[in-house]
């Protein structure tokens, strides 16, 4: 509440799982032991855990003010890193975030900075710079579009600061999950909250005054499906698998899938066909020049897997822990890729390197297989 007597909200938010051991709050070493740990499945902070339904992207619009991410990203050790650029991407542009800022640069040169400890927030990494030209794309031109607004929630300021409490927590877990949702009309409930994943179906705008509080919330049904473990945003241009950890991207201008593409090697999108056997990947198709991909003259595909420095080794342990027993060196190493993406029509396709500078010569067809080694080609019509 104190935040609203300013121009805009600000706040950071880190997506870190389980890493334990000698000053591991700010460093990666030898010995210490960790958890991968996917946003795409809303993993617990632990292997085994139950599911964390919370998570920085969550964006509430306070009083209708701006509001930004100033810092967030996903921590290293993690081989799901590269969920991040599309997620934030994605989601920040489905709820209409104002910004969103990822920690830290770290320097202009693609280093894993080695020495006897890394910092856990690289942002100059493959994985997460390397998929900035396509989630820059998305999130600064809107490629997905704002949410409908799907809960609007009037807060009395004394009873704030008697804390009664809100129905739409930012730390949403698990268990809230099990308790009411509130319907339209209901006074407000320690014991009653709106469900979290309203946040992945579109907008929510709080009010904090003196009147008196009141709740509209929309129909969640019709987006939300708890046994499946689904939820698509309102207009359906997001559509989120959390069980198996997939995103699928939908919209007229921007079209792929994040996360676990082996749990379904055939995606069939409005304009494309994405197929990939890889269960952790990042294949997506941006239109530069402002025109549905179905019309599009000169489009963007760019692909990312996972990465990790040179050496980097570890050990298992019990639990779904690992031990790293060396951090690495430079250079980053990126997993091959393999798949292909099909088109309605033929198109004219070159690959880029990682400066956007083309690698050989243009192919033409219907067909683009991704090449092991390249993670953006030009495409045009």
């Amino acid at each position: 509440m104190s935040y609203t007597v300013g121009d805009f909200i600000d706040r950071h938010g880190y997506y870190a799982g389980h890493h334990q051991g000698d000053n591991a709050a700010w460093s990666i070493r030898d010995g210490h032991v960790y958890a991968d740990r996917s946003a795409l499945r809303f993993d617990g902070s632990k292997p085994g855990a139950a599911k964390a339904f919370v998570h920085p992207v969550m964006d509430v619009e306070y009083n209708g003010l701006p509001s930004m991410i100033s810092e967030t990203t996903w921590n290293r050790p993690n081989r799901f890193r590269g969920e991040a650029p599309l997620y934030l991407a994605c989601f920040g542009a489905l709820q209409e975030s104002d910004a969103i800022v990822h920690f830290a640069f770290d320097g202009s040169r693609w280093s894993v900075k080695p020495g006897f400890w890394m910092q856990p927030w690289t942002l100059m990494t493959p994985t997460m710079m390397g998929q900035f030209p396509a989630a820059a794309l998305i999130f600064r031109k809107g490629l997905i579009d704002p949410g409908e607004v799907m809960a609007e929630i009037r807060l009395n300021q004394d009873d704030l600061i008697s804390l009664q409490g809100t129905p739409l927590p930012q730390d949403g877990s698990f268990d809230l999950l099990r308790l009411q949702d509130v319907p339209d009309g209901t006074p407000l409930q320690a014991d009653k909250v709106i469900d979290p994943l309203i946040h992945f179906v579109g907008r929510t705008k709080v009010e904090i005054t003196d009147q008196v509080s009141a709740i509209r919330v929309e129909d969640l049904r019709p987006y939300i499906d708890r046994q499946q473990e689904t939820v698509s945003s309102s207009h359906r241009q997001l559509e989120l698998d959390y069980q198996n950890g997939l995103l699928r991207i939908n919209a007229s201008k921007v079209q792929g899938a994040s996360g676990n593409l082996a749990a379904h090697p055939t995606i069939m999108l409005r304009d494309l066909t994405i197929t990939c056997p890889m269960d952790l990947a990042h294949i997506v198709l941006v239109s530069l020049d402002d025109l549905p991909i179905s019309e599009s003259k000169r489009m963007l595909l760019q692909a990312m897997s996972e990465e990790k420095a040179t050496h980097f080794q570890t050990e298992p342990l019990d639990g779904g822990l690992h031990r790293i027993k060396d951090v690495g060196r430079n250079p980053w190493r990126v997993r091959e890729l393999s798949g292909s993406v099909q088109f309605k029509d033929e198109v004219t396709f070159v690959p880029l390197d990682q400066n956007g500078h083309t690698l050989g010569e243009s192919s033409s067809g219907k067909t683009i297989t991704l090449a092991p080694h390249i993670t953006a080609y030009l495409v045009t019509r």
